[in-house]
C-alpha cells in the first residue's frame, strides 16, 4: 500500500515491439505480473522464484519505451532507527542492451535521488541483495527507488530495445545484533 511509480513511456509505436505504450497494452511503468506476463514476447524469460506475482518494468511489452522508470516505496520513518536493511529478490538480466537496474534513495519527497547500488546482472537466477540503510538512520522521510532504463538516452528518438527488471520480495527491517 502506498507505492508509486513514475514513468517515461511516451505512448509512442515503436518498430522493434510494435506495441504502443500507455494505449493497447495499458502500459504505464512498473505493473504487477507472472513469469508469463514477463515473456508475453518470448524475449525476457524470468525464471520461477516461487511467487505468482512480483513488480516487473518490461521493455518489450511497453513497445520499447521504458525510460527512467521508478518503482517508489511510500515514505518510511526512520527515526530512532538503526541497522536498517534493505532486502529484496530482484531479476535483472540487462540483456539487448538494457541499461542499469538501480537503487536510489530520497529524503526529500523525491525532489533528489541518491543512487546507492547499481545491481549486478545474472541472466540465469534471481538474487537477493542485502542492502544497509544506516545512512539514513534517524531520518524521518526515507523513499527507496527501483530505477530501471531500457539503455537509451530518454528522448523521443532515443529509445532502446532491452528486456526487464524484475522486483519482489521486498522488506525493509532493523538487523538485531
Amino acid at each position: 500500500t502506498g507505492w508509486t511509480k513514475s514513468s517515461q513511456a511516451l505512448g509512442t509505436t515503436t518498430a522493434a515491439g510494435g506495441n504502443t505504450a500507455g494505449t493497447v497494452t495499458g502500459y504505464n511503468g512498473y505493473y504487477t505480473g507472472d513469469v508469463n506476463d514477463a515473456n508475453t514476447a518470448g524475449y525476457w524469460p524470468v525464471p520461477a522464484n516461487g511467487s505468482t506475482y512480483f513488480a516487473q518494468c518490461n521493455d518489450d511489452y511497453a513497445g520499447d519505451f521504458c525510460c527512467e522508470e521508478r518503482l517508489i516505496t511510500p515514505s518510511l520513518d526512520f527515526s530512532g532507527q538503526d541497522s536498517i536493511m534493505l532486502i529484496f529478490d530482484v531479476f535483472h538480466d540487462k540483456n539487448y542492451g538494457s541499461g542499469d537496474g538501480i537503487i536510489e534513495v530520497s529524503t526529500d519527497s523525491g525532489s533528489t535521488w541518491t543512487q546507492l547500488l547499481t545491481l549486478t546482472p545474472d541472466a540465469a537466477i534471481w538474487q537477493t541483495v542485502f542492502l544497509s540503510l544506516d545512512t539514513y538512520s534517524d531520518s524521518s522521510n526515507v523513499q527507496i527507488c527501483f530505477y530501471w532504463n531500457d539503455g537509451g538516452d530518454c528522448t523521443l528518438g532515443g529509445d532502446n530495445w532491452g528486456t526487464g527488471l524484475a522486483i519482489d520480495n521486498v522488506t525493509v527491517a532493523k538487523i538485531l545484533t
